[in-house]
């Protein structure tokens, strides 16, 4: 990865102009949030390899070195604790709109997974400070399988994850790559903190979606819950017709039920 190259793709205003990157650590997150207070709105951090990735539900995250984009993004939105999750929508459009851009067809999984051919390509992991009753910083976690061959990938999740190299055959410039994501995810992001203006995003969700009008099943309150994903609502929320009574969801993990 190379700053001067991502910095020649970029079109932003405050996101990505300050970024670090790194051989190995730990977890971008981890990193983004010991520097957070110390730092402006956009600063990125990269690294080539994380030694303790994570994932969401407390997951291990893989991360081989040098093969993929391991990033995190450092905001700092004026909004509510409880508004915090729709980033990740935000998030899963531009991610989705920067591998369109590469050719791919990409899905939302929602809320936190970006799917090619059935299979995971990218994950987000989104978490907050808080000082007080006020947000004091969004670390925004994007990992997206790259140049990964198959055998770097475990056993565990081979059936289920994939990168753009294994469905292509072909080399990807990642940092072509992190800058359009970084592009994308401004535009969207300051329509929502700005503008108060979700609808770009929550549309390509909703279009781009491999969940809604497909039975689904998730856990809720230690129980399998089974239903049709029907719609997101206006603050990106799951909404599942379980025997014809309309509940929102607003996280978990969602599996699809096989016919």
């Amino acid at each position: 990865m190379d700053r001067d190259r991502i910095s020649a793709y970029l079109r932003t205003q405050k996101l990505g102009k300050k970024i670090y990157i790194y051989n190995s650590i730990g977890s971008t997150n981890e990193k983004a949030f010991e520097i957070a207070d110390n730092e402006d709105e956009g600063a990125v951090i990269i690294s080539e390899e994380q030694k303790n990735g994570r994932g969401s539900f407390g997951r291990s995250w893989e991360s081989p070195k040098d093969k993929g984009i391991w990033m995190s993004v450092i905001l700092k939105p004026d909004i509510s604790t409880v508004e915090v999750p729709v980033i990740t929508q935000v998030a899963a459009a531009a991610v989705v709109e920067a591998l369109e851009c590469r050719g791919f067809k990409a899905e939302v999984k929602w809320p936190n997974d970006i799917m090619v051919n059935n299979k995971k390509i990218c994950g987000i992991l989104t978490e907050m400070s808080v000082r007080g009753d006020k947000v004091s910083s969004v670390v925004l976690g994007i990992g997206v399988n790259v140049n990964v061959e198959s055998e770097e990938l475990s056993l565990e999740i081979r059936a289920r994850a994939s990168s753009l190299f294994i469905e292509t055959n072909e080399i990807f410039d990642r940092n072509m790559l992190v800058a359009e994501i970084l592009n994308y995810l401004e535009y969207f992001y300051y329509q929502y903190i700005k503008e108060d203006n979700l609808k770009l995003s929550l549309d390509i969700c909703r279009n781009k979606s491999m969940i809604l009008n497909k039975e689904i099943k998730f856990e809720q309150n230690g129980s399998i819950v089974k239903g049709e994903a029907i719609d997101l609502d206006s603050e990106g929320k799951l909404m599942v017709n379980i025997g014809g009574n309309i509940k929102s969801v607003v996280s978990g993990e969602i599996s699809l039920l096989l016919p």
